[in-house]
């Protein structure tokens, strides 16, 4: 149990100490026994029972590595802790939340985030240090070199279906790993698989991508008691000695060096210009003003030109420095190599990727690329120029149905749904992102955590029936996917547990790429960016749909809302199975958290914010609530705890936060955007607003995700700003 139930606020946030945590073991609903009590809890060396895992690679995710990924997931856990609350760490001090106005834990918590912000915004920045001279480009253990278009055509297009097959693994061991922060982003990376795939691809990475997380090399370093992570002195000075950045992330340089795009100045900018000043109107006010490097205001005079260096500058100039190598040698944009399915191996894949994924290179080369040079060409210009000014570019090619037919050489009018999918996913890659990969590493790390602390809730690691609790998850995770077969067209949407084991095999790239094709005939992406309302009517979708399958309740807990959730999609089906009456006893009757405010809840899944829609379901919920009670009363069964519409939030930083609450797939109260350099919790959907398609790309269909779904391969919708929705409903 997290924490006690305090007098509900009716509005707003309150906080309160976390106390000591309730061990829960979630055991199989699936036993042929479902009333038997669950396993006796017993203290025991955690550490001792855990040490000989069995990681060696399999095509499935296996008991032994989720096991191991949990205990990686506590070792991020221990680095947030240490980091945000290591008071005054970049010169942020508790006292700020002492001077402001309101609740101070409420801001305290804001001056941990803010500290955790910038730490992984320095984290993203070393991982591509190290990505640029650790990670071989190679295939098959011979260099590569980046990928051109060329490289898809004609005998040299042969190798491109046999990326997916996989190249020689690198060899990870306790004298070559990265720092744990390296690790971290490195992880989150991997849980966005189609952009993890696409860069190594385009990097010449094959061997990298094959790799996957180490974990054999990876758990034997981690403490089990304190999740201390100590790999050798070797793997430090071979660190060191690569990037020439210091091992520990706090011992880098409190400025961080960028090149002016017009005077070439070499110009040291603050990570944060938070360090000093008086908070006036709370922290939050404090915090949105800042104009480092990590802030979304950033905001640096270079001494050379006195040019003011702004984050938007820097996305426009990775947008041209991309378009320059297109032009000069050839290399394919971000988010125009894959075609829509994922797959290299199709029948037709390298017709398909130079008919319909390059389109946007086609459309840059023969249209646009005078337009898009010209931009930030001069110091006046540089001073206004944002990613929107791209946008407008490539609408005022789309206008011109002549300009479509010169790119498709004469033939057609018309813009295949493929060339549109691959012109939003290209734009995706540059809305709030100005490093070197697809998409923006700090959001993902950010987006993620939620899910690590998720993880460190529930505490499945030091549950007694850990292994019966892999496995059962394991399981569950195999039908998760028959589903996504199934129904190709569906976003569906995964419960904690199941994320545990996707999340875990999706850690191993190339046995996730085979999997995912030979079950869906997709490459099924991982999208993290899903807004709230439609990620929590997908949820509806999928318990009722699994239900149905497998006359077994998806989600394994007795809170309102899952209660209401079970009550809206009941139509006789306990009646006419018997499976499922006894499934819905053991959870009934098996130990299963039933009130949200008090424990974690198996089923929350995070989600992005669409700032633009009315979030509120309640009054559907109203009714289902309605029905859930009705339902108990005539079990004879306690009616379902709402708590007057409040949720007890585990922040992370070891505060419990009660808040009005309408479902569990919420996006992330604790993630305050003004603290990040893009809001990796929120997107616009308005129309124009920065972050959605090029008009012209969506077709008749309009944003909505294409072909998207789990088992569409990512249709590309426009959620999570400018990033491609369809995919799968996931993320957490």
């Amino acid at each position: 149990m997290l924490g006690e139930t305090t007098a509900q606020p009716s509005g707003g946030l309150q906080v309160a100490e976390e106390p000591k945590k309730k061990r829960f073991s979630f055991n199989s609903i699936t036993s042929s026994t479902p009333s038997a009590p669950p396993p006796e809890y017993t203290e025991r060396d955690v550490a001792a029972d855990l040490a000989n895992l069995n990681l060696s690679a399999t095509g499935s995710p296996t008991t032994d590595q989720c096991i191991a990924h949990l205990k990686l997931l506590e070792a991020f856990h221990a680095l947030r802790q240490a980091v945000s609350k290591t008071d005054g760490l970049f010169g942020i001090h508790d006292e700020l939340a002492s001077r402001s106005i309101g609740r101070y834990e409420e801001e305290l918590l804001k001056v941990y985030e803010k500290r955790w912000a910038i730490y992984v915004a320095r984290a993203a920045d070393r991982f591509q240090s190290w990505w640029g001279q650790c990670v071989p480009s190679s295939f098959n253990s011979q260099a590569r070199s980046r990928l051109a278009q060329r490289d898809l055509a004609g005998d040299r297009g042969v190798e491109f279906p046999n990326y997916s097959k996989g190249g020689v693994p690198i060899e990870f061991t306790a004298d070559n790993l990265p720092p744990l922060d390296i690790l971290m982003v490195w992880h989150s990376y991997m849980l966005n698989p189609r952009c993890f795939f696409e860069d190594c691809i385009r990097y010449g990475s094959i061997d990298f991508w094959t790799t996957g997380m180490p974990w054999a090399a990876i758990a034997p370093l981690i403490d089990g008691t304190s999740f201390t992570y100590r790999p050798s002195a070797q793997a430090v000075s071979l660190f060191e000695s690569k990037t020439r950045l210091a091992w520990d992330n706090l011992n880098d340089p409190s400025k961080k060096e960028i090149v002016c795009p017009i005077c070439r100045a070499h110009v040291d900018v603050p990570w944060t210009s938070c360090t000093n000043g008086e908070v006036t109107t709370g922290v939050s006010s404090y915090f949105e003003a800042g104009t480092g490097y990590a802030e979304r205001d950033f905001r640096f005079p270079c001494p050379g030109c006195w040019l003011t260096l702004r984050h938007e500058l820097f996305r426009v100039q990775k947008f041209k420095k991309d378009v320059h190598g297109l032009l000069m040698w050839d290399y394919a944009m971000p988010g125009t190599v894959l075609p829509v399915t994922g797959r290299t191996d199709s029948p037709n894949a390298i017709s398909t990727v130079s008919q319909e994924a390059f389109f946007p290179n086609r459309v840059i080369a023969i249209i646009a690329k005078h337009s898009i040079l010209a931009l930030a060409d001069t110091k006046e210009k540089a001073e206004v120029v944002k990613v929107d000014d791209v946008k407008k570019i490539l609408e005022d090619a789309f206008r011109d149905k002549k300009n479509i037919r010169r790119v498709n050489s004469k033939s057609s009018f018309t813009v295949p749904s493929g060339s549109r999918v691959a012109l939003r996913r290209m734009m995706s890659c540059y809305w709030t992102n100005s490093s070197i990969f697809s998409l923006d590493l700090v959001g993902a790390v950010i987006r993620q955590g939620s899910f690590v602390e998720k993880m460190h809730a529930i505490d499945w690691y030091h549950s007694p029936a850990i292994g019966a609790t892999m496995n059962r998850l394991i399981q569950k995770y195999d039908r998760f996917f028959t589903i996504m077969k199934n129904y190709p067209g569906r976003t569906i949407v995964p419960t904690l547990d199941v994320d545990l084991a996707w999340h875990t095999q999706q850690l191993s790239p190339k046995a996730y790429y085979a999997y995912s094709v030979e079950r869906t005939k997709v490459f099924v992406d991982h999208d993290d960016k899903i807004e709230e309302n439609k990620l929590s009517d997908a949820f509806e979708w999928t318990s009722k749909t699994y239900q149905r399958m497998y006359h077994q309740p998806y989600s394994e807990c007795t809170c309102w809302y899952c209660e209401s959730i079970r009550a809206s999609h009941d139509s006789g089906l306990s009646r006419l199975h018997p499976s499922t009456r006894d499934a819905e006893r053991s959870i009934d009757e098996g130990g299963f958290p039933s009130a949200i405010q008090t424990s974690p809840h198996v089923s929350t899944h995070n989600a992005i914010r669409n700032e633009d829609t009315n979030l509120s379901k309640q009054g559907a919920l109203d009714i289902a609530y309605e029905k859930a009670c009705k339902r108990a009363r005539k079990r004879g069964k306690k009616e379902p705890d709402r708590g007057e519409y409040t949720y007890m939030y585990y922040s992370g930083y070891g505060i419990a936060m009660y808040m009005p609450f309408y479902a569990p797939y919420m996006a992330d109260p604790c993630i305050n955007g003004g603290v990040y350099a893009a809001n990796p919790a929120c997107y616009s959907s308005a129309a124009g607003s920065p972050g959605n398609c090029v008009a012209g790309a969506c077709g008749s269909n309009g944003c909505g995700g294409g072909g998207g779904g789990c088992g569409g391969g990512g249709g590309g919708g426009c959620g999570g700003g400018g990033g491609c929705g369809g995919g799968c409903g996931g993320g957490g």
